[in-house]
C-alpha cells in the first residue's frame, strides 16, 4: 500500500506570507502615522528652507559682418608689415572669427581679473559667478548665477555679461592699437637707421673726392683729358681724372646736400608702408565679439528646494520606515522554534 506524502513542515524563521500581510493591515494606522510624520518634515523642510534661484545668461557668436572692420585692420597691419619684417611680427595681430571672438568673450569672463574688477565695481555682497564654460562647439559662452536674490542676481547677470562683452572688445582693441604702435616704432627706427647710413656714406664720399681733388692739383689736371668723345666715367681710385674743376663742383654739391631721403633706394617703401599705418583706424562702435541670446533681461528661475520632489521623496521614505519598523516589531513578537 502507498504511505500517504506527509505535508511539509514550515519553522518558525519561514516567512508566512498570509500572516505577513494580516500583519501590515493590522499595523497600518501606525505605518500611516510613521509615514505622515516624515512627510511632516519633509514638507516643512522644503517650505522652510529659503529657496535658491539661478540665472543663466549665454552669449553667442557675432556675425561676421561686425568682424570686417577689424579684419582689414588685420590685413593693413600684419600682412603689409610682412613685408619689411620679412613675416617676424605679421602673426602678432590675428584676423577674427566668430568662434576666435566668442572665444575672447569667454577668457575674458572667466578671468580672475575681470571677477574681482566686476565686483569692486559693484561694491556688492552679489554672488560670483559659479559656472562660466563654453558651449558645445564653441557654439556659445553660458554664465550661470545663482542666489536667494532673484532680482539682484538677474541685475547682476546681466550686467556682468555686458561689461565682459565690453571688456573683451576694448582688449581686442587695445592689443591691436598696441601692436600697430609697435610697428610704427620699427618703422621709424628704420627710416632713422637708413638716413643716418646714408649719412655716412655722403661723408665717406665727400672724403674720397677731396683726397681725389688733392691728387688732381697735385698733378695740375683742372679738366679731364680730351679722350676723343668717348665717356667716361671716372670714380674711385681714378676720381681725380675728372678734373679738380669737376671734383670742387661735385663736393660743393654734397656738402650742400641736406635732405638725404631722395638717394636711398629703400626708403620710399618704407615711408608707404609708415602713411598706411598712420592711416589704420578701428571704429569700435563696429566691430562686436558676441551677442547675448536672450532678446530680454534675464529672470531666475528658482532651482532649490525642489519641493514637490522632496515631498514625494517624504512620503516614499516614511512608508518604506514605517513597514520596516511593523516588521521588526513582528519579529521580535514572533516565538521562538
Amino acid at each position: 500500500m502507498q504511505q500517504p506524502t506527509p505535508s511539509p513542515n514550515y519553522s518558525n524563521d519561514e516567512i508566512d506570507l498570509r500572516e505577513l500581510a494580516h500583519t501590515l493591515w493590522a499595523s497600518k494606522w501606525l505605518i500611516l502615522l510613521i509615514t505622515f510624520v516624515v512627510t511632516a518634515g519633509a514638507a516643512a523642510y522644503a517650505y522652510l528652507t529659503p529657496p535658491t534661484y539661478q540665472v543663466q545668461v549665454d552669449i553667442v557668436p557675432p556675425h561676421i559682418q561686425s568682424l570686417n572692420n577689424y579684419n582689414m585692420a588685420y590685413e593693413l597691419s600684419g600682412p603689409a608689415m610682412g613685408a619689411i619684417t620679412n613675416g617676424a611680427v605679421a602673426s602678432e595681430i590675428v584676423a577674427l572669427t566668430p568662434a576666435t571672438a566668442l572665444q575672447a568673450v569667454y577668457t575674458t569672463a572667466a578671468s580672475v581679473e575681470f571677477r574681482q574688477s566686476f565686483q569692486e565695481l559693484l561694491n556688492t555682497s552679489l554672488p560670483t559667478v559659479s559656472s562660466v564654460a563654453e558651449g558645445p562647439g564653441s557654439a556659445k559662452v553660458s554664465m550661470v548665477w545663482q542666489g536667494q536674490d532673484p532680482k539682484a542676481i538677474a541685475q547682476g547677470a546681466n550686467r556682468y555679461a555686458t561689461l565682459a562683452l565690453a571688456s573683451a572688445k576694448d582688449q581686442l582693441l587695445n592689443n591691436l592699437d598696441s601692436t600697430i604702435a609697435r610697428y610704427q616704432v620699427s618703422i621709424k627706427q628704420q627710416i632713422a637707421t637708413l638716413r643716418e647710413g646714408e649719412k655716412i656714406n655722403l661723408n665717406n664720399e665727400i672724403t674720397q673726392l677731396q683726397e681725389a681733388l688733392a691728387l688732381a692739383v697735385a698733378i695740375g689736371l683742372e679738366r679731364p683729358s680730351d679722350s676723343g668723345g668717348l665717356i667716361t666715367l671716372h670714380i674711385g681710385e681714378m676720381a681725380y681724372l675728372r678734373g679738380a674743376q669737376a671734383l670742387r663742383a661735385d663736393i660743393a654739391l654734397r656738402q650742400a646736400r641736406t635732405n638725404l631721403d631722395p638717394y636711398i633706394n629703400e626708403l620710399p617703401n618704407i615711408l608707404k608702408k609708415q602713411a598706411l599705418l598712420s592711416s589704420i583706424q578701428v571704429d569700435p562702435n563696429q566691430l562686436t565679439v558676441g551677442l547675448m541670446a536672450q532678446t530680454t533681461p534675464p529672470v531666475a528661475q528658482q532651482i532649490k528646494p525642489k519641493k514637490q520632489l522632496i515631498i514625494a521623496l517624504g512620503i516614499v521614505l516614511g512608508g518604506m520606515l514605517g513597514v520596516f519598523l511593523v516588521l521588526i516589531r513582528h519579529a521580535l513578537r514572533r516565538p521562538s522554534a
